[in-house]
């Protein structure tokens, strides 16, 4: 719940480890969470170019770029495509689409959702 904190956490995570893929997602997700959305986006796309199939990424990038309606929800889909298990990354969409506390984020996950027949699965 303390998102500075968490941000400050990761940073030092990532300085000891800039290999740790884990790490690095985490910390794209506390600068959102601390509401630094283009760092995050900065954060993720380094991450993302070196892992391209990682779901988590995908959808955290989706979420830094909220603001961004067009990106948000084709970087979604991508992180649905990769997905190792699309029945367990559609139960996490439902349940942010009612539970995400951004609305305009919330548009984004029921637009994926709505589109979920066209999204191919995981190459």
């Amino acid at each position: 719940g303390d998102a500075p904190r968490a941000v400050e956490s990761f940073m030092r995570g990532v300085r000891a480890d800039p290999a740790d893929v884990e790490v690095r997602n985490n910390f794209g997700y506390a600068l959102i969470k601390a509401q630094r959305n283009q760092e995050a986006a900065n954060v993720l796309m380094g991450l993302l170019l070196q892992v391209p199939d990682r779901t988590s990424a995908w959808t955290n990038f989706s979420e830094s770029m909220v603001d961004d309606s067009n990106v948000a929800t084709a970087a979604l889909k991508i992180g649905v495509r990769f997905s190792a298990n699309r029945e367990k990354t559609l139960v996490f969409l439902r349940q942010l689409v009612d539970t995400h506390p951004n609305e305009r984020y919330r548009q984004i996950i029921q637009r994926v959702l709505n589109e979920i027949d066209s999204i191919p699965l995981r190459p």
